[in-house]
């Protein structure tokens, strides 16, 4: 109904009330569903056209996704990670590859933050992990755990935009 996947479950797969949603997990559900599509042939058009308004509403003024919101579309952690925004990219692209007008150049511009935001980084090769709401790094550290999913945005990018 809301077009939203929770986060955690009670042991019957009820939702942990109240329920929490990552907008980075519906981003890469909408990728996940085109991988699906591309391998079986079954249409997963109208479930990732389904997802993608709802995954918009949790972005912040400067276009990335925040954390973590509520099932009605609040921003409930205003923090951004750097990995929701590679599932964003890689939501669009899936979109462009589904041949939604306007997803090509909208994967490029989440690439273009991408690169912008969190690439842009003194230890050459770096990155910032997570912004609070004011646009300040607030992780010391460049976690590995990153690099697959910068490396599958682009590799995603590659593969299909022209």
């Amino acid at each position: 109904r809301s077009a939203t996947l929770g986060e955690y479950y009670e042991d019957d797969w009820s939702n942990i009330l109240p329920a929490r949603v990552e907008p980075g997990h519906l981003a890469e559900w909408t990728w996940l569903l085109k991988g699906f599509e591309r391998i079986t042939g079954c249409p997963t058009g109208r479930h990732r056209s389904a997802l993608m308004p709802s995954l918009l509403r949790y972005r912040d003024a400067s276009g990335c996704l925040t954390d973590e919101g509520d099932r009605d579309g609040n921003v409930t952690q205003t923090t951004r990670k750097l990995w929701p925004q590679t599932e964003l990219a890689k939501a669009w692209i899936a979109q462009a590859e589904g041949g939604e007008e306007g997803a090509a150049a909208e994967a490029r511009q989440a690439l273009a933050r991408l690169q912008a935001l969190y690439l842009n980084h003194p230890v050459r090769g770096g990155w910032h992990a997570q912004f609070d709401a004011n646009g300040r790094s607030t992780i010391d550290t460049i976690p590995a755990s990153a690099l697959y999913h910068i490396f599958c945005a682009l590799s995603e990018a590659h593969q299909v935009l022209p």
